[in-house]
């Protein structure tokens, strides 16, 4: 029972699958509420399917602290999904999985 005031930071996740199925990531963000919103955090897991379990984790400050909506991210994972594509405003990161 929290106050109709209370800012809690807005939280958002996408989810992607390499094209053969084996990998999918998961990238994480919040904002922290104001007006306007700004990105607070921004965290990426890679999980392989066949193993069960996660291979990857990290996270990007790229954009904290930019305006909610103002510039994007992006992620994709390789055919095979041995590499991570990850876009964060104007620079991009490829990250080779194990």
């Amino acid at each position: 029972m929290g106050s109709s005031g209370s800012k809690m930071p807005v939280e958002g996740t996408f989810r992607t699958a390499s094209a053969d199925g084996r990998r999918i990531v998961t990238w994480m963000w919040s904002e922290k509420p104001g007006d306007p919103a700004q990105l607070c955090r921004e965290r990426f897991i890679v999980y392989d399917l066949e193993r069960r379990r996660a291979i990857g984790s990290f996270e990007t400050d790229e954009l904290h602290g930019a305006i909610a909506g103002s510039t994007s991210s992006g992620i994709a994972l390789s055919p095979n999904g041995m590499t991570l594509a990850v876009r964060s405003g104007s620079k991009l990161q490829l990250i080779h999985l194990p």
